[in-house]
């Protein structure tokens, strides 16, 4: 389970990484890239987590590049940025 809403605050990355699934050097291929958007895209307040934080031990954040593309999509995230409690992090 994903910890990206914490301490009252909603956690996404400043910035895409150079291995992001929107990016040309991704991790997974672009039928999984597509696979994994849809799946968020398809439940109200779903988001991707930047793989970081598996893969690093970094504190969980949604990813920057699926937030800057789609987080108008939702209503929780369309609230959290009208509330002012997103905090963008490295």
């Amino acid at each position: 389970m994903s910890d990206v809403y914490r301490d009252g605050l909603l956690y996404v990355r400043a910035e895409e990484c150079s291995q992001c699934l929107y990016g040309p050097d991704r991790i997974v291929s672009g039928a999984r890239a597509r696979e994994i958007t849809a799946a968020t895209l398809s439940q109200e307040g779903s988001s991707f987590t930047c793989h970081r934080g598996a893969v690093y031990g970094e504190p969980e954040a949604i990813c920057a590049g699926w937030w800057d593309r789609f987080a108008d999509e939702h209503m929780p995230m369309r609230l959290a940025k009208a509330l002012g409690i997103v905090r963008r992090v490295q």
